[in-house]
């Protein structure tokens, strides 16, 4: 266990060092708490918001969390839900005609983000049907400039 704390500790000082690192010369335009540890963040453009997960060090990292263009999200003790519009097939403008969702199993502040905590894209009626089974939160914050 003593092994797994430090290789744990070490990759999220390896986290927070990446994230200063592409941080370095770039303007935060928005950060805005969600609900910790989960926040808001757009970097140089609206279009680049994203929901990511802060770190001790005052970073954020996004790893297993949607791409940008975040629009909406929510938050309650078990799930953070997601809206987003995907980049074009170029991957440099927002598809606003196309709108994907995901949910999140949270997990606790001091934990790693996992690839199997993601579910998504989804389409709006897999989306809902999961809303019904698994009782997700409803969007809580919704930037209408970025819908």
């Amino acid at each position: 266990m003593f092994g797994f704390e430090r290789l744990k500790r070490a990759l999220l000082l390896a986290a927070f060092a990446a994230t200063a690192l592409l941080l370095a010369g770039c303007d935060v335009i928005h950060d805005e708490s969600l609900s910790e540890p989960y926040r808001f963040l757009a970097i140089d453009s609206a279009d680049s918001m994203v929901v990511c997960r802060s770190t001790a060090g005052g970073g954020c990292v996004g790893e297993y969390l949607p791409r940008p263009t975040v629009f909406a999200a929510g938050a309650d003790a078990l799930y953070v839900v997601i809206a987003r519009h995907p980049a074009d097939a170029n991957g440099q403008n927002t598809s606003r005609g196309v709108t994907e969702y995901y949910y999140v199993v949270r997990r606790p502040a001091d934990d790693f983000q996992r690839p199997e905590d993601l579910t998504g894209p989804l389409t709006r009626a897999q989306f809902d049907e999961a809303t019904r089974r698994l009782g997700l939160p409803g969007f809580s914050k919704v930037y209408r400039n970025l819908q």
